[in-house]
């Protein structure tokens, strides 16, 4: 005798048993390997809805921290640009590059690396425009003019950053330290 799966039962594996209901004989297995649940195969309904509750909830949990980091990465990389644009205006008025103070403003989402002793008296020709990453909002001092020969700056404060991800600040002190 053999099965559709190609196992050949061992003797035991069956034996004739008279049915109480019926004086006929029925064919009746003892525990084999392969006579019981022959036929069923797969996953119940409630199995896969499970599953795909898990692994839902687990890409909603990747994709909440990953935005979150993402916004992060805009946050230190928008306060690296500022840093980097304060820094430059400061060496440009030490240097007396064009025999002028430079300077940075910031207005909404861009700030200006400008050359003149104030932004609303600034040579435009100079102008660089630079816009911070998306969800950056600037506060504190607007404009910030460094003095030439001495890189010194007009006025001290803090230049904060702020976006969904927390907020960063940028310190200018009295003897020109630009510091986050």
């Amino acid at each position: 005798m053999s099965n559709n799966k190609g196992f050949t039962p061992t003797p035991n594996c069956f034996s004739h048993k008279r049915s109480r209901h019926s004086g006929n004989f029925k064919l009746m297995s003892n525990n084999c390997f392969f006579a019981k649940n022959d036929l069923m195969w797969g996953f119940t309904i409630i199995e896969l809805l499970i599953v795909i509750a898990i692994v839902g909830g687990i890409i909603v949990f990747a994709l909440s921290m990953g935005v979150y980091f993402f916004r992060g990465q805009n946050l230190d990389k928008g306060t690296s640009e500022v840093l980097q644009a304060l820094r430059r205006s400061q060496f440009l008025a030490f240097a007396q590059k064009l025999d002028s103070p430079w300077g940075v403003y910031f207005s909404g989402s861009q700030y200006t690396l400008f050359k003149g002793s104030s932004y609303a008296g600034r040579d435009t020709a100079y102008d660089e425009v630079f816009d911070l990453p998306s969800g950056i909002t600037p506060s504190g001092i607007s404009e910030e003019v460094f003095a030439k020969y001495t890189g010194l700056p007009g006025t001290t404060g803090t230049i904060t950053l702020t976006s969904d991800a927390g907020s960063r600040t940028i310190t200018v002190n009295g003897q020109g330290m630009v510091e986050q």
